[in-house]
């Protein structure tokens, strides 16, 4: 473009020279528009995409948010497994002593039950005895 200029300076006629310039001129004029146009779409591109990263941003800030307060959550939720795991654990405790005290019980009662069935009949036979011995002693 710049050697048509020179050209067309060199050549010295008026009416072509200027003809030349003035297509030169319209060459370099849609240039210009079509690089004002590339420029707007890249602007508008450009300002898309800084809304894009906002809007990015934000979300990243959120979830941010949204993640400490999970592991807040977590911790607290950890904590409280780890007491109920221990209640529970004493829980267990406290029915397998309420057991072995349930079995030992069961296990007295049925000594005791025993003990009263053999002193029943044992009783009996005394009453059974004395009853022979009056008998007999009011038949003398």
């Amino acid at each position: 473009n710049v050697e048509k200029v020179k050209s067309a300076w060199k050549e010295g006629n008026g009416r072509t020279q200027t003809r030349e310039l003035q297509e030169l001129l319209k060459e370099k004029q849609q240039e210009v528009r079509q690089l004002q146009k590339d420029c707007i779409k890249s602007q508008e591109k450009i300002s898309g995409l800084e809304r894009t990263i906002k809007a990015l941003e934000f979300v990243q800030s959120e979830s941010k948010k949204e993640l400490e307060t999970t592991k807040k959550s977590m911790v607290a939720a950890e904590e409280k497994t780890k007491k109920v795991q221990a209640e529970l654990a004493s829980c267990r405790v406290l029915l397998d002593d309420t057991q072995s005290e349930a079995a030992r019980v069961v296990a007295e009662s049925l000594k005791v039950k025993e003990e009263l069935q053999t002193t029943r009949a044992q009783v009996r036979g005394q009453l059974s005895q004395k009853e022979k011995e009056l008998e007999r002693h009011m038949e003398q």
